[in-house]
C-alpha cells in the first residue's frame, strides 16, 4: 500500500460548495477530500479579523434597490425645454419670470414632454429663485392633480404620478404668483421596476404605506429568483410604525407564510430567520385593510443562510479550528437593542447603537446609571429547574464594573471587572467565566442550577457592592441564556428564541487513503467543558463505518479525561485514558497502531503502551463520531492528520511536542515518513 496522509487545519483551511477539504497526499502527488458538515440551522463564529460573523451568510443582499434610492435619468432638460408661455410668462435668460399678470388656467408654462408613462412614480424638484406673492402649483394634468403649492424661495421636492395623460403644466394660481423660477428636474422613481406598488409609493428614500384603511396595501420586490425553496433566509428591515395594525413580511406574488411567519408591530429594525417553503420566491411587505399598518419600511435585505458550512472558528488564535457544538437554544428572545426590549429599572438610562459591537456594527447597548447607586435592565422569563449559562458580552463604559445575575428559586450573581478582566463571586455558587473578546469588549458568562424567572445586567462603580450614586456606564450586547452546563457561541436572538442545531462532519477518505496493517492518528483538539453529562463521550477517528472497526480517542463525558480505544473484529485491542492533561486546553495526540505495537502520545510524552493485539481490518472513513454516528466530537479541531506509516519514537515526540506536524526534510526518511517541508 502506497505511503500517504491525510491532512486537514494546521492553519489551512478551505471550504468548498459548504465542505470541509483536507489535503491528500499519496506517492507525492496531492489532492482534496471531503468532510461532509451538516449543521440545519445558522450559527455564529468568530472571524480571522476577531468580529463575530454568521457561519457562510451570503454577503450578496437579494432585495433590488432595496434602500429606495433609485431614480432615472433626467427627464427635462430646463433650459432647452419646449415649453408654451401663457398669460404673464417669460423666459429670459433660463430664467422662467411670472410678473403678475396671469391668474389660474390662463397662466400656464405647459412642457410638451410627453414621455412620462401614467401611473408610474416620478420625483419632482423645482427651484425658486424669487419670490414676491401668490401660489405657483405645480400640475401632473391639466386642471387636476395639483402636486405642491409654492409661495417662497428655495427647492421643493414633491412625489406624484400622471394619472389622466402625460402632460405637465406649472400654474400661476388664483393669488396672482409673482416671481422667478430657476430649474425643473423631474426623475422616475425606481425606474428599473424593481418594486411593484399597490396603495404604496416610494418618497424620500422609504417605502411609505399611507393612511388607506379600506384597502389592502403591498409592495413585491421584482427578484423573481430571490428565496429558493427549502431555502433559509436572513430578513432584516427598518420600521417607523405611525400608526395600524401588522406589517407582514411574506414570499411570492399573492403572499404565503415564511416559516416562521413573520408580522411586525413596532418600530425599529427588526431581523427574522426564516424559511421559505412555498412556490413564490419573491419579497412581498403587505397590510390588509383591517390591519393597514401605517408607516415607512428602509434598508430591506434578504441572505441566504448555507446552513451546512463548518465553522472556522480564530477564537484565541492566529491559526483557527474547526468548531463542533451541540444543540443549545438562546431562551432570551431579543439578545440585542436591549435598550428597546428589555425592561429599565428606575433612573437607569439605556440607549441602542450607541457603540460598535463584537460583530463590527454600531448596535451596541449603552447603560447608564443616574443618581442611583446601580443602574439595571432584565428580562422576565418563565424556566423550571435546571441547569442554565447566562452570557452577555460587555465593555466598560466610564466604570469597571458590571453583574450578571438569576432570580428564581435563588439568586445567582457574579461581577465582573471588565478593566481586569476576571469575575468575582458573589451570591448563590454559579461558576463562572470572563473571555477578551476583542476591542474592549469580555464575553461574561455563569452557570448556576436553579429556577429563573428574571434575568438581569447591572452597571456598578464598586465590587461587592452597589456603590455610590456617581455616574456610571457600560456597553452590552449580545445576551444569552441557555440550558446547559457550559458556554457555547452566541445564538443571535430577534423576537422569539433561537436554536443552533447539532454540528456533525463525517466521511472524509476511502478505503484507499487509510493503512488497516499500521498507521498513526494525531489530532490537536480540545473539549469544550471538562465534563458534559448531556451528552456521551465526544470524539473522532478512522473507521469501517461501524464500531467493530475503529481506532478512536475522545473525551469522556463525566470526566476531566482523554481516552482512547481500538476495536478489531469487535474486539477490544487497546484502550485507557488520562486526567493528567487539561482537556479544554488544546493537546496533541497521537495513537500508533500496529498488530502488537500500539502506543499513545500526549504533547510530547508517552502516555500508553501495548505490545499485542491485532490492527483493525477495513478502515475506510475519517470522521468526528465513533464510527457509527455516535459520540460526535463536540470540541475544537486545529489539525487532524491519518499516517499510512508507524512512527519512530522520536518522531512522535516530535510530531506531538513543540515542532508539531512540521518536519523538516532532514527527518523525510524517518520511518518512511513522507516528506513534508516546514510550513
Amino acid at each position: 500500500m502506497g505511503k500517504g496522509v491525510v491532512k486537514l487545519g494546521d492553519g489551512n483551511w478551505a471550504v468548498k460548495d459548504g465542505n470541509l477539504l483536507a489535503t491528500k497526499q499519496t506517492n507525492g502527488r496531492f489532492k482534496n477530500t471531503e468532510f461532509t458538515v451538516t449543521r440545519g440551522t445558522r450559527a455564529t463564529y468568530v472571524g480571522r479579523d476577531g468580529l463575530i460573523k454568521e457561519s457562510d451568510l451570503q454577503n450578496t443582499n437579494l432585495v433590488q434597490n432595496n434602500d429606495f434610492e433609485d431614480l432615472g435619468s433626467e427627464l427635462v432638460d430646463f433650459p432647452n425645454a419646449s415649453m408654451t408661455l401663457e398669460t404673464g410668462w417669460s423666459f429670459t435668460n433660463n430664467i422662467l419670470t411670472q410678473d403678475g399678470s396671469g391668474s389660474g388656467s390662463t397662466a400656464d408654462v405647459n412642457f410638451s414632454n410627453n414621455s412620462f408613462d401614467l401611473n408610474k412614480q416620478y420625483k419632482f424638484t423645482i427651484t425658486v429663485s424669487s419670490y414676491t406673492s401668490g401660489d405657483l402649483h405645480l400640475l401632473l394634468n391639466p386642471n387636476t392633480n395639483v402636486a405642491f403649492n409654492i409661495n417662497g424661495t428655495g427647492e421643493f421636492t414633491v412625489y406624484g404620478s400622471f394619472a389622466l395623460d402625460n402632460n405637465l403644466h406649472l400654474r400661476a394660481g388664483y393669488g396672482n404668483f409673482v416671481g422667478s423660477v430657476s430649474n425643473l428636474s423631474i426623475k422616475q422613481v425606481d425606474p428599473n421596476d424593481k418594486w411593484t406598488l399597490l396603495n404604496t409609493t416610494i418618497e424620500d428614500g422609504v417605502l411609505n404605506f399611507p393612511d388607506n384603511s379600506s384597502a389592502a396595501k403591498y409592495a413585491i420586490n421584482s427578484n423573481a429568483s430571490m428565496m429558493d425553496i427549502g431555502g433559509t433566509y436572513k430578513i432584516t428591515l427598518t420600521v417607523n410604525k405611525t400608526a395600524g395594525g401588522a406589517l407582514k413580511v411574506l414570499s411570492g406574488t399573492g403572499g404565503s407564510d415564511l416559516t416562521p411567519a413573520i408580522s411586525i408591530s413596532s418600530s425599529g429594525t427588526h431581523t427574522f430567520t426564516a424559511t421559505n417553503n412555498t412556490n413564490g420566491n419573491r419579497l412581498f411587505l403587505y397590510t390588509t385593510a383591517g390591519q393597514n399598518f401605517q408607516g415607512t419600511v428602509d434598508n430591506v435585505s434578504v441572505q441566504e443562510v448555507k446552513t451546512a458550512t463548518p465553522r472556522i472558528d480564530f477564537t484565541n488564535n492566529t491559526d483557527g479550528h474547526l468548531l463542533l457544538e451541540p444543540a443549545r437554544t438562546n431562551l432570551l428572545t431579543y439578545s440585542e437593542n436591549l435598550a428597546t426590549n428589555w425592561t429599565t429599572y428606575s433612573n437607569t438610562l439605556p440607549t441602542d447603537n450607541e457603540g460598535v459591537s463584537p460583530a463590527g456594527t454600531n448596535n451596541a447597548t449603552l447603560v447608564q446609571k443616574n443618581g442611583q447607586p446601580y443602574a439595571r435592565i432584565e428580562k422576565s422569563i418563565s424556566l423550571s429547574n435546571n441547569t442554565y449559562t447566562f452570557s452577555v458580552f460587555a465593555k466598560k463604559g466610564i466604570t469597571d464594573w458590571i453583574k450578571l445575575r438569576t432570580d428564581g428559586s435563588s439568586v445567582n450573581e457574579v461581577a465582573f471587572d471588565l478593566n481586569n478582566g476576571v469575575g468575582v463571586q458573589g451570591s448563590g455558587a454559579p461558576s463562572y467565566n470572563i473571555e477578551n473578546a476583542g476591542n474592549g469588549w469580555y464575553k461574561c458568562s455563569m452557570t448556576a442550577t436553579t429556577s429563573i424567572t428574571i434575568v438581569r445586567l447591572y452597571v456598578v462603580d464598586v465590587n461587592g457592592g452597589w456603590g455610590n450614586t456617581n455616574d456610571a456606564s457600560a456597553y452590552f450586547w449580545g445576551a444569552q441564556l441557555e440550558e446547559g452546563a457550559y458556554l457555547t457561541s452566541y445564538i443571535p436572538t430577534y423576537g422569539a428564541t433561537a436554536t443552533r442545531s447539532t454540528d456533525t462532519c463525517i466521511n472524509s477518505g476511502t478505503v484507499a487513503d487509510f493503512n488497516s496493517t499500521e498507521g498513526v492518528l494525531f489530532a490537536e483538539m480540545a473539549a469544550l467543558a471538562n465534563a458534559d453529562a448531556t451528552n456521551p463521550n465526544r470524539g473522532l477517528g478512522i473507521s469501517s463505518g461501524s464500531t467493530n472497526n475503529t481506532i478512536f480517542i475522545y473525551f469522556q463525558a463525566s470526566t476531566n479525561q482523554l481516552s482512547f480505544i481500538l476495536i478489531s473484529g469487535g474486539t477490544t485491542q487497546f484502550s485507557g485514558g488520562t486526567t493528567s492533561f487539561d482537556v479544554t486546553s488544546f493537546n496533541k495526540i497521537a495513537l500508533k497502531y500496529k498488530q502488537n505495537d500500539f502506543a499513545l502520545w500526549v504533547n510530547g510524552n508517552q502516555i500508553a503502551t501495548d505490545t499485542s493485539g491485532s490492527a483493525p481490518a477495513g478502515l475506510s472513513e475519517l470522521a468526528f463520531d465513533n464510527g457509527a454516528g455516535n459520540d460526535k466530537l463536540f470540541g475544537k479541531i486545529k489539525q487532524l492528520e491519518v499516517y499510512k506509516t508507524g512512527f519512530s519514537d522520536d518522531q512522535l515526540i516530535r510530531l506531538t511536542g513543540t515542532l508539531g506536524t512540521h518536519f523538516y526534510e532532514s527527518y523525510a526518511s524517518m520511518a518512511g515518513a513522507l516528506t513534508y517541508t516546514i510550513q
